[in-house]
């Protein structure tokens, strides 16, 4: 977030908090020119919208949304509004406060011809009150009337400027993706119209769906999903996304019973620009809640960039402690007779593999890849290994390879390599007669 969004929030927050103090009513309320009046007469909690529209047909509107949670902030020109993104929780119920806090006392009349109309329900949709808030500060006062009446009144400058469309706009949320959490359950990332990455979690657990099948490396994901939630808006821009573009779309379960959450991002890598689209997913289709136009800061705009398939395979070839192996099989090239091994009460029985496989059982379950690949590396396999569980449960087939100092062990089209000393070949049999 720049210096000047943040100088700005800080503002609006030092605002909030000194009109909450400066309204607050000690025992009763009396002004020059009569009696105080709230300008709301409700708690915050019953205030469900807030409306104010200026002369010249802008509005801005913060209100309770049936299809998103929380409160949506809408903008527009005339009646049907031209953009939407979810409220700021922490600004609302600040805002709301104030709202109730507030109170106006008597005052003169005044030229209202730039004066904006507020307007203010309560969560059953009555109108709790109707201003002309005018724009001109009279002895540091704006003057209000109530609308449809002739009866004027005012607010201090600080209040009467709080209800300005400039200032409802600063209750949008400045994270990048809002309401964005860790119950995400898949995360797609692209370059235009191509998906080059694509996770998916079921249960506690994270996968790779595309570019392979395979398990994820959890803290790779949780990281990149806590980067996601983290990002925020330099500020709300008027430009566009270029032709090219980064994409990112992610899916949640919704709170309020309607269906999936969906996040989808347009990112321009070279300008930080990004078109951030939130909508529901139902029976029904796709319904579109809000959208808004983004600047991102360099850094957040660096966490799309480069990534690769590879950072997100889970880096151990097995995902079973090793005590679940039941049994090995171990076809040699050029071999015509298989070597196995077994779990018994006793320990393992073996023909050929002797004495190697509690080496085995420690290199899938617990060695961390040092290098992973997505296709063939210049290497020819040298034997198939079969990995079993107790109850005859394959947990695995994999092809074995080596090059240099690297043991490639191959599931499909993955290669995880491990830099293995002589000395640890020799643990797992490599080169060895059985």
């Amino acid at each position: 977030m720049s210096g000047r969004v943040v100088a700005i929030l800080l503002c609006v927050l030092v605002l909030l908090f000194g009109a909450v103090v400066l309204t607050k009513p000690k025992g009763p309320a009396k002004a020059v020119g009569g009696t105080a009046t709230r300008l709301v007469d409700a708690p915050p909690s019953q205030i469900g919208r807030i409306e104010v529209r200026e002369q010249t047909g802008e509005f801005v509107r913060v209100g309770a949304s049936e299809s998103w949670p929380g409160w949506l902030v809408e903008w527009g020109t005339g009646d049907a509004p031209e953009g939407a993104w979810p409220a700021s929780e922490t600004t609302r119920v600040s805002g709301a406060r104030i709202l109730s806090t507030t109170f106006m006392h008597d005052g003169p009349e005044a030229d209202l011809r730039d004066a904006s109309e507020l307007v203010i329900f309560g969560t059953d949709g009555s109108v709790l009150q109707a201003l002309d808030v005018g724009s001109t500060p009279l002895a540091g006062q704006l003057p209000v009337r109530v609308a449809g009446t002739k009866k004027w009144q005012a607010v201090g400058r600080e209040i009467g400027d709080f209800l300005k469309t400039d200032a409802l706009l600063m209750w949008r949320d400045p994270a990048a993706l809002p309401g964005l959490d860790a119950s995400a359950v898949s995360i797609a990332l692209g370059h235009n119209d191509e998906v080059t990455l694509r996770l998916r979690r079921v249960g506690n657990s994270w996968s790779l769906d595309y570019p392979v099948r395979a398990s994820a490396d959890q803290d790779a994901v949780l990281g990149l999903l806590e980067a996601l939630i983290g990002m925020r808006s330099a500020q709300f821009a008027n430009g566009t996304v270029g032709d090219d573009m980064l994409t990112v779309t992610i899916d949640m379960p919704a709170s309020n019973d309607v269906g999936t959450r969906q996040y989808v991002m347009l990112l321009d890598a070279e300008s930080g620009i990004s078109d951030v689209m939130l909508s529901t997913k139902g029976d029904e289709g796709t319904n579109q809640i809000a959208r808004a136009t983004l600047e991102l800061s360099s850094s957040d705009t660096g966490l799309l960039t480069g990534i690769e398939a590879t950072e997100f395979i889970s880096k151990t070839v097995l995902q079973v402690p090793a005590s679940e192996i039941a049994a090995f099989t171990m076809r040699i090239e050029n071999e015509s007779v298989e070597r196995t091994s077994s779990r018994s009460g006793g320990g393992w029985e073996s023909t050929g593999i002797h004495g190697h496989e509690e080496s085995w059982c420690a290199l899938l379950t617990t060695r961390t890849a040092d290098t992973i690949q997505i296709g063939d590396v210049e290497s020819q396999p040298f034997c198939t290994l079969t990995v079993e569980q107790f109850g005859g449960l394959t947990l695995g087939t994999f092809r074995v390879a080596a090059s240099a100092e690297t043991l490639w062990i191959i599931e499909d089209n993955i290669w995880r390599g491990f830099s293995l000393s002589d000395q640890e070949l020799e643990e797992l049999g490599i080169g060895l007669d059985g």
